[in-house]
């Protein structure tokens, strides 16, 4: 009888290369001595570490190390940490899915591995519907990957509080705002930063003689080329200037025809300068952003030798407006200094809550939804919820490149909180590992500081939150028959309101009582109580049983619950009725659709065990 032993190690070793490295790992090495052996190959666990993880962290040096001879590296023990790192996220995500206690300890446990877990947390938000919870595993996927990239950002901004004069890492400070509308897209840090390198190969290779340039030749050239490529330009229609995208240097770089605010124009072009040996900076003006280019040591602008002391600011540093213009900038009416990347994260921020007031509720604009999703609409996403992220991420990008002892960064937190607190629970982690610490050191370089407690005190919140976090679930029965026949329609049914003509899916009841029925996050608590029933026609009415019978229903796109009175509820059957942005955010509540009932199958069980 034929047997592996007949075979010389090259065959096996060729048979390997089409064994997945689990099993490999697992079940094959541990068979016999041999098979452990030839299966230590470590060109084919390279192999496997590139093929199987595309995300590393920096303190694994991955990049460095496939520079390197083959065997300086333990590649198999290197696949072996990633892939139990992945079993860690996949365990800690099944135990959000599966309960609402810990979601927010769990989240942190994930966050540990920072982006490490990416590649896990992807696969889960494009999984297959062969799953039985394909959408609460999506969802929670997507919402516990969101929150490792606003963590990122919040690290990249968090190096400028020490170094405030710093012209350092433009590109990757300006990209941290993508990250908070990143989603599952692969426009992230990194693929701004090989942009951009692109750009400079690509100019370099268009204009060879480059380098024999004088400085101020170096810099119209560039800003020329950028151009005349539609790289950086103004070319868009004036009622899309404020637009969402136009804020965000990944969308900048990767949308043609690349339109972008002037700071982004700016921030573009001064990136790739650097890249190509130019000393330059992004300059802000009132109303608008340059970008400068300063003359190198001992040269003027124009390449000629000068004694420092007797330069001129005109023979020190030019201005361009890559945004508008192929010429250098002359007849300001001042002389701007070159700004630091923590003003520009800082103004960046503000242009992105000019953007957000454009579809306030004050707003005079006749048909808002269409304004919003106008606006707010990006490559992937729900313009609502973009909406609901824009006063975010500037209030992170203030307090991580503001002065801890300005007087404004008190106001500053305590805006913050008010918002955090109630919205964004999952990224406790972030508050506890960025904002707590800065939180002491304000007050310890402040002795008579009053301090803060409760909703003004991040301690207080941190605690707050874990504790929420904690509590068990209260459970909403149907304990009498008089109840069960009372409220007629149980948690998941889809349903289409009599006189508002919306489609809603009920995710929670309340009966004999006009409260609210009790729900898993503060988030839920805190926009149903700042806002007013939506749907209630009439209040209780003692004849009549139906009227004291409530439900809260997701509405989508809105991820928060809204109140219907239970005689406004239509039950609908077809499933075609249905929107598809129901099902994008159903899985806050919900497990997986069933097509046949045209109900979504509860995930909240441990709040409504009847239903």
């Amino acid at each position: 009888m034929a047997s592996l032993d007949g075979f010389p190690d090259e065959i096996l070793r060729q048979i390997l290369v089409y064994v997945s490295p689990e099993d490999l790992f697992f079940n094959i090495q541990p068979a016999s001595r041999r098979l452990h052996r030839i299966g230590n190959d470590p060109f084919l666990w390279k192999n496997h570490c590139v093929n199987s993880f595309v995300y590393w962290r920096e303190h694994h040096r991955f990049r460095e190390k496939l520079d390197q001879p083959v065997l300086a590296t333990d590649w198999r023990a290197l696949w072996h940490t990633r892939h139990r790192g992945n079993r860690k996220v996949a365990r800690l995500l099944n135990g959000i899915i599966r309960t609402k206690v810990g979601q927010v300890e769990r989240t942190e446990g994930i966050a540990e591995l920072g982006i490490d877990a990416k590649d896990y947390l992807l696969a889960q938000v494009h999984a297959d519907d062969s799953h039985e919870d394909v959408l609460a595993r999506r969802y929670y996927a997507q919402t516990t990957l969101d929150s490792l990239h606003r963590g990122m950002a919040v690290d990249i901004w968090s190096q400028y509080q020490d170094k405030p004069g710093s012209f350092d890492g433009l590109a990757r400070a300006c990209g941290a705002f993508d990250l908070f509308f990143l989603y599952d897209q692969p426009q992230d840090l990194d693929y701004i930063e090989r942009t951009l390198d692109g750009y400079a190969l690509q100019f370099i290779q268009d204009n060879p003689d480059f380098q024999q340039f004088s400085p101020r030749e170096k810099a119209i050239v560039l800003v020329r080329w950028l151009r005349a490529k539609k790289y950086v330009g103004s070319e868009m229609p004036h009622d899309e200037y404020r637009n969402l995208k136009n804020c965000l240097i990944g969308h900048a770089l990767s949308e043609e025809p690349h339109a972008s605010l002037p700071i982004i124009a700016s921030a573009i072009y001064v990136s790739v300068a650097t890249r190509l040996g130019l000393t330059a900076a992004c300059v802000a003006i009132p109303g608008h952003v340059l970008a400068g280019v300063l003359a190198p040591p001992g040269q003027d602008l124009d390449g000629n030798p000068v004694n420092e002391t007797s330069t001129s600011v005109e023979q020190n540093l030019l201005y361009l407006d890559p945004w508008s213009s192929d010429a250098e900038t002359r007849g300001l009416f001042f002389i701007p200094d070159p700004t630091p990347v923590s003003e520009i994260v800082q103004r960046i921020g503000r242009n992105m809550l000019e953007t957000s007031r454009l579809v306030s509720p004050d707003s005079l604009v006749e048909d808002r939804q269409g304004q919003l999703n106008r606006i707010c609409r990006l490559r992937t996403g729900i313009p609502i919820h973009n909406l609901q992220r824009i006063p975010y991420a500037p209030l992170w990008a203030e307090l991580m490149t503001m002065d801890v002892n300005d007087h404004n960064w008190d106001m500053q937190v305590q805006t913050f909180l008010l918002t955090y607190a109630p919205t964004w629970m999952v990224d406790n982690w972030i508050v506890k590992r960025y904002l707590e610490p800065r939180h002491h050191a304000r007050l310890r370089t402040e002795p008579h500081h009053p301090g803060f407690t409760g909703w003004k005190s991040v301690p207080d919140i941190i605690k707050l939150v874990e504790n929420l976090d904690a509590r068990p679930c209260v459970p909403n029965r149907r304990y009498t028959e008089e109840m069960r026949s009372a409220v007629r329609y149980k948690i998941g049914q889809v349903f289409v309101h009599k006189t508002r003509s919306f489609i809603g899916i009920i995710n929670g009841w309340s009966c004999g009582s006009t409260e609210l029925p009790p729900h898993e996050t503060m988030a839920d608590v805190s926009f149903s109580t700042t806002h007013p029933p939506y749907g209630i026609t009439r209040g209780p009415d003692p004849e009549n049983d139906s009227q004291s019978i409530y439900y809260t229903c997701l509405k989508a796109p809105s991820i928060y619950r809204i109140k219907v009175a239970q005689d406004n509820i239509e039950i609908i059957s077809d499933p075609a009725r249905i929107p598809p942005e129901c099902f994008l955010v159903a899985g806050k509540f919900f497990r997986r659709f069933d097509k046949d009932t045209c109900t979504f199958v509860s995930n909240i069980k441990d709040l409504y065990p009847d239903d």
